[in-house]
């Protein structure tokens, strides 16, 4: 499968600098290809033909740490093509590439990304997007911006951009429906308001899609986003999400979690013609409105680095002024209409960006090394900003989320915990035996949706199936 970075690169897919890092990577794969492509036809075609150079084929001595190397097994890609239909009862058609030579378990369908998107259909793309409970609420103009960190396969965020457009084709739709439908004048103007208000919530959005500076890893992902199709149009979602008059923009960044230089949103072809222009293309880069985190934390080894990624990226809570007009309208017997203009500024909080983490207990290491990352490090991770001129400081809160309807006596238990949790804290000893809570521990058993989709794991033991999934948000230390 042949891929265009320079496409990629002038639809702003990728940015300028990732581009100059896989151009030279990607030209020694294609020209090692074409290598092997050659001597196979010359053993094809020469029954006596030698090569003292045909065990190196799978030589990868000269990769450096990163998978890239000059040996001949830079590059060699194994891969194959998958495809999921239907994830969790949707209209969903996934269709995503997977290598064996890429690095970090990231060439496999886990079954808590799976859960992940059972999550972004049951609870956030209902309460965030249509609730109005994101940040945007009272900011409809301002792009959403989701991030998926350690992507993978970057399922979620594919089935997430496909029941974005489905969603936006659905108001499209309505808003037609409505035109042809004979109605009082006021009512039809209402709804119309109504449904631009709507469009305007599901239009500018960003998913940004990283994994490790691993030159496999990347080059999984944008084979993946080539093959996105709009779901009901049958278009290339690449293609078509990067149109001016689409909501959705999809991005692929390398990114080690705990790395300072985070540059997502900059030195892509579209923003450097249209810097002067507008000031949305110098993206606030660490304010992101969702982010991702699906079976990351198998290793506790990286808990640190990626909860530095996770806590620079995901947007804190803040103070709005939001200005409403006004206008009142006097008429007299002489009809003379006098009309005067008023403006009332106000200020709303935002709740900040919410992050979902999902994953399952994999054996490779002690459970409790695992729950350690939700019960102790997580709760400890600060950062401070600033609301009306004063410095606030804010920690990362995790809720579980994968629990089953019987379960719901101890979601309201969690909620009032939640609820003490948010008040202030009278003492530090206060705020220390808060900070300490164990997080709840339920699960979904996925093994039968797994089989439903096709993707089975033979000799896994029963607990092994159960994904934990916790959303995580911005709460005051």
């Amino acid at each position: 499968m042949e891929t265009n970075l320079e496409r990629l690169w002038n639809d702003a897919v990728i940015t300028k600098e990732t581009y100059e890092w896989l151009k030279p990577l990607h030209d020694q794969e294609t020209a090692d290809l074409e290598e092997i492509k050659a001597a196979a036809e010359e053993r094809k075609n020469n029954p006596f033909y030698q090569d003292d150079d045909d065990d190196d084929d799978s030589d990868t001595s000269n990769d450096d740490e990163h998978g890239n190397g000059n040996g001949n097994g830079n590059g060699m890609m194994t891969t194959s093509t998958k495809t999921i239909k239907g994830i969790e009862g949707t209209n969903t058609v996934v269709s995503f590439v997977t290598d064996s030579n890429s690095s970090g378990h990231g060439n496999k369908v886990w079954h808590a990304s799976i859960a992940t998107c059972r999550y972004l259909k049951e609870r956030f793309l209902s309460l965030t997007l249509d609730g109005s409970e994101n940040k945007k609420k009272n900011n409809t103009s301002s792009p959403f911006r989701c991030l998926e960190l350690g992507a993978g396969t970057a399922v979620p965020s594919f089935f997430l951009a496909q029941m974005l457009l489905l969603r936006n084709q659905n108001d499209a739709r309505i808003e037609e429906d409505n035109y042809e439908t004979d109605q009082d004048q006021d009512q039809l103007q209402q709804q119309q308001q109504q449904q631009q208000q709507q469009q305007q919530q599901h239009q500018n959005i960003i998913l940004r899609i990283t994994d490790a500076k691993v030159y496999r890893n990347v080059m999984q992902i944008l084979r993946s986003v080539e093959l996105q199709e709009s779901p009901t149009k049958g278009e290339r979602c690449v293609l078509h999400a990067q149109k001016q008059d689409s909501p959705l923009r999809i991005e692929v960044h390398p990114h080690n979690w705990g790395d300072d230089n985070i540059s997502f949103g900059l030195g892509t072809a579209a923003d450097d013609q249209a810097a002067d222009d507008s000031e949305e293309d110098t993206d606030p880069l660490l304010q992101h409105d969702l982010v991702i985190v699906s079976d990351c934390i198998y290793n506790p080894e990286f808990h640190d680095d990626l909860l530095i990624s996770l806590s620079r990226t995901l947007a804190l809570p803040t103070m709005d002024t939001i200005t409403t007009t006004t206008t009142s309208t006097t008429t007299t017997t002489t009809t003379t209409t006098t009309a005067n203009r008023n403006e009332k500024k106000s200020k709303t909080k935002s709740n900040g960006g919410v992050a979902v983490v999902s994953f399952s207990l994999h054996g490779n290491v002690q459970d409790s090394a695992i729950w350690d990352f939700l019960d102790q490090k997580l709760p400890s991770t600060m950062r401070n900003n600033i609301i009306d001129s004063e410095v606030v400081a804010w920690r990362l809160h995790a809720k579980c989320v994968s629990t089953e309807p019987q379960l719901q006596t101890k979601l309201q238990l969690q909620t009032q915990l939640q609820s003490r949790e948010e008040q202030q804290p009278t003492n530090e000893i206060e705020a220390q035996q808060q900070q300490q809570q164990p997080v709840i521990r339920e699960g979904w058993n996925m093994e039968s949706t797994m089989i439903d989709l096709g993707m089975v794991t033979e000799g896994m033991q029963s607990e092994r199936w159960l994904a934990y999934v916790y959303e995580i948000t911005w709460v005051e230390a």
